[in-house]
């Protein structure tokens, strides 16, 4: 390992590509994209039920808040800024016997006040579409794709992911095979962040298309006790890398769960397994990696007004680093929903992410938390405050940053 990551090393500095002692500084802002771009989850249609008659809903929205943030891009050297944005958007859906159709559309403006002209207005714009059907009693089909063009981060990008997943109840057991697609197109991205060797700007060499297979059984579904497995392969394309390139993260992978669903009542689950991910790259010095880690997802709702999940996994994600393959990610993560009254809702997460990146000399540990509180003051009006919180430390180099983040704000409904 440490061979190839300074063989990697020198062939770069052959290049031109210097290698500086401050490495960190040069990838967070990528990483904070990374980060804040796994929160544009897919949202899966529901499944139908037989309903006498079409029903359709139209739900518009507008949203603005104000408020501080201490880093806002992820720097080591970091720079505050006051802001204030505006969101709007709508969800419409229809239901009709069998069949199920919901679009979204979202689109944020920001402005960082206290940030120069060329990087103190952001934006982005988000439509999803997401359909489901009931085929037979047993048998159901879902698919659905979203667009986000994303000029928030300054590393700016357009992504595009779509799924299919069929799924079939049998008496004893459930069977889902899911096929989705993922997509991210960087922009030539202008913007200069202060560092003359390697820019954590993205660049078109780290557009890649992602196209997965996966088949996921879980078994005496009436039991307590429920084993499952889990199987997915994949295949990675960096499309727009040069030909030949000196590091080239085009690659295949595939990974394994297996284990047992301990499912004690409808509102209480746990799913403890064993997984383990293999990635083999087209790279000629980085060539194949292989890791184990367990697998645990807790959910736990004890009564109407409190839901508390929880996550222990590994798993490998497209590189944040200048000189990375891939990252093997290890994540620790809880979140509690809490209706505190009929008008008053909490929501709090917390996270510990360990991001080693392959075939380079940088090694993250991430603490992030978020707390948000909620009134709805009508039918139509919610007020809400949020906050994150954010430590970061590099181990190699031993430098950290921090961020603070906290806004208010007022969401109308209509």
């Amino acid at each position: 390992m440490s061979w190839s990551r300074s063989t990697r090393a020198i062939l770069a500095t052959t290049l031109g590509l210097a290698v500086v002692l401050n490495a960190g500084e040069a990838v967070s802002q990528a990483q904070d994209k990374s980060e804040r771009r796994k929160q544009e989850q897919v949202e899966q249609a529901p499944v139908p039920s037989d309903v006498a008659s079409p029903t359709y809903s139209f739900r518009p929205y507008i949203e603005t808040e104000a408020g501080y943030d201490s880093n806002p891009d992820n720097l080591f050297e970091k720079d505050a800024s006051g802001f204030v944005k505006l969101e709007g958007g709508l969800k419409a859906s229809a239901v009709m016997p069998g069949q199920f159709y919901g679009l979204t559309l979202k689109g944020r403006f920001i402005e960082f006040v206290d940030f120069e002209d060329d990087i103190s207005h952001r934006s982005d714009f988000k439509a999803a579409l997401d359909t489901a059907f009931r085929i037979s009693p047993a048998e159901s089909f879902k698919t659905g794709a979203y667009f986000l063009r994303d000029l928030i981060s300054l590393a700016r990008a357009d992504i595009i992911h779509s799924y299919s997943d069929y799924s079939y109840q049998g008496q004893n057991f459930r069977l889902k095979v899911l096929g989705k697609s993922h997509v991210e197109h960087n922009f030539d991205n202008d913007v200069d962040n202060g560092d003359p060797f390697f820019s954590s700007i993205r660049d078109r060499a780290f557009d890649f298309v992602r196209s997965d297979g996966q088949v996921n059984l879980l078994t005496f579904t009436d039991s307590f006790v429920q084993p499952f497995a889990i199987v997915d392969a994949s295949v990675i394309n960096y499309y727009n890398q040069t030909t030949g390139a000196l590091i080239n993260r085009d690659a295949t992978e595939q990974y394994g769960i297996a284990g047992t669903r301990l499912k004690f009542d409808k509102n209480f689950r746990i799913d403890v397994g064993y997984r383990v991910n293999h990635r083999q790259f087209d790279d000629s010095v980085f060539r194949r990696f292989t890791s184990n880690y367990i697998d645990v997802n807790v959910f736990w709702q004890p009564n109407k007004d409190v839901k508390i999940t929880g996550i222990v996994e590994r798993f490998l994600q497209e590189p944040n680093t200048s000189l990375g393959l891939a990252d093997d990610v290890r994540a620790y993560g809880v979140t509690v929903d809490w209706r505190l009254a009929p008008q008053w809702r909490f929501v709090g997460t917390g996270t510990y992410l360990r991001e080693d990146a392959l075939g380079d000399d940088l090694d993250y540990r991430k603490l992030v938390t978020t707390l948000a509180l909620t009134y709805d003051a009508d039918k139509n009006t919610e007020v809400f405050i949020s906050t994150l919180g954010k430590w970061v430390e590099e181990r190699i180099s031993g430098d950290t940053y921090d961020r603070y983040k906290i806004g208010a704000g007022v969401r109308l409904k209509f």
